[in-house]
């Protein structure tokens, strides 16, 4: 993954580069999953993460009174049905309850 801030325009000549870049060393990039996305559109899914600009805006006060709106933040997130999965299988969690596990 690879994050830019700039238009899209940069984002494809800078894939381009990564593409041929990867073909120098004899790596080969999956085009059907390799993509372009704009995180204030839509979310993207990473290794099971969503990863989404948040929407809340936040302000700060500055002298005289003035407010200053910050940037909005990345957020990443995984769904709980997800984390229990991953806890069943390695056995943390039994019959839906937390099971201690001592090493």
């Amino acid at each position: 993954m690879i994050g830019i801030k700039g238009t899209k325009a940069d984002a494809q000549e800078i894939l381009g580069k990564v593409i041929s870049f990867c073909k120098d060393i004899k790596l080969e990039i999956n085009t059907e999953k390799s993509k372009i996305t704009n995180l204030r559109d839509s979310k993207v899914n990473f290794l099971g993460v969503n990863i989404f600009r948040s929407h809340v805006r936040k302000y700060a006060k500055i002298k005289l009174g003035y407010r200053q709106r910050l940037k909005q933040r990345l957020r990443f997130t995984v769904s709980i049905d997800r984390i229990r999965k991953k806890l069943t299988e390695a056995q943390f969690i039994k019959n839906g309850k937390a099971y201690p596990k001592f090493i």
